[in-house]
């Protein structure tokens, strides 16, 4: 069986220390470039797709027998 005696070595247990606490303004900052980076790509995301599904719109739209597709 095992033993129930408590093994652990009170030398080697740290105390819990609160850390201080700091203001670092740098992370604003980098949330908001990071926001604006997502943004410029969700613009030509949206962009892209909408250009696909018009061109896609014109082409079922358009009728074999006109060399124009329907504006």
């Amino acid at each position: 069986m095992a033993s129930k005696k408590d093994m652990r070595r009170e030398d080697l247990i740290v105390p819990y220390m609160e850390p201080a606490v700091q203001k670092n303004e740098g992370d604003i900052q980098g949330t908001y470039l990071a926001l604006r980076q997502v943004m410029r790509y969700m613009q030509s995301s949206n962009a892209s797709h909408q250009a696909q599904w018009r061109a896609l719109c014109q082409w079922l739209l358009s009728s074999p027998g006109t060399s124009e597709p329907i504006r």
